[in-house]
Formats: structure tokens, C-alpha cells, sequence
């Protein structure tokens, strides 16, 4: 037993392209992840205005993560908050929109309200 060797697993070229296109892609993915995002407060004295049911949205390009539509009470006004962060005893936080974000869902509000006055937080 002693003078017995244990075959070495020899790691072919497919398996080394593999690791360096996964170990570039994570390099790259880093790169273009954003370091910090700032978020948008709606203030606690704000809250109140609004009806106590958001409305949610999805876009497109992102339909797992809901977009928080707020209605304020008895008018026909909406605040498009963003995608909601976190909440602490100032407010609400909330992620901020990319332009194109915000054009598709300001083109859903008008859809089914023309004379809405439409704001973002």
C-alpha cells in the first residue's frame, strides 16, 4: 500500500475555458454593478396623504421586483415612489427608477388615467 500511487485527475482544456470565462464574467459583472445607490425618502408627515393601499407596477424588463404607485387621497394624483428599500422612523425608502423605467410607467398610468397628475419621489 505504501508504494502505490493515486492517479492524478488531469483537468482538460474545455474545463480551463470554462473557469476563465466564469471567473471573467463575475470580474466583469462587478465592474458594472453599481457601488451605491441613493435612496429617496418619503417622509412619516408625507404618509398620511396618501391612500393606505399602494397600487404595485412591474415593468418590463423587471417583473419580479414591484414598483410602488402611491394615490393621493380624494385627488387624481400619483407619486411613483420607486422600489421600496426599507423603512426606518423617518420614512419609507425607496430605490430610485431608471429613465426608461419611468417613461413605461407613466405610459401604463395614462392608460387608464388621462388627467392625472403624475410625480416621481
Amino acid at each position: 500500500m505504501r508504494g502505490r500511487k493515486v492517479p492524478r485527475r488531469k483537468i482538460r482544456a474545455t474545463s480551463l475555458a470554462r473557469i476563465e470565462f466564469i471567473h471573467g464574467r463575475l470580474a466583469q459583472l462587478q465592474l458594472t454593478m453599481p457601488t451605491t445607490v441613493l435612496k429617496k425618502l418619503l417622509a412619516v408627515k408625507e404618509i398620511p396623504k396618501y391612500d393606505t393601499i399602494p397600487q404595485y407596477m412591474y415593468t418590463e424588463k423587471d417583473a419580479l421586483n414591484r414598483i410602488t404607485v402611491l394615490k393621493e387621497t380624494s385627488k387624481e394624483t400619483y407619486l411613483i415612489a420607486g422600489r421600496y428599500a426599507s423603512s426606518a422612523g423617518d420614512g419609507r425608502y425607496y430605490n430610485p427608477l431608471t429613465d426608461p423605467e419611468k417613461e413605461e410607467i407613466e405610459r401604463m398610468l395614462r392608460a387608464s388615467h388621462r388627467d392625472a397628475v403624475i410625480s416621481f419621489l
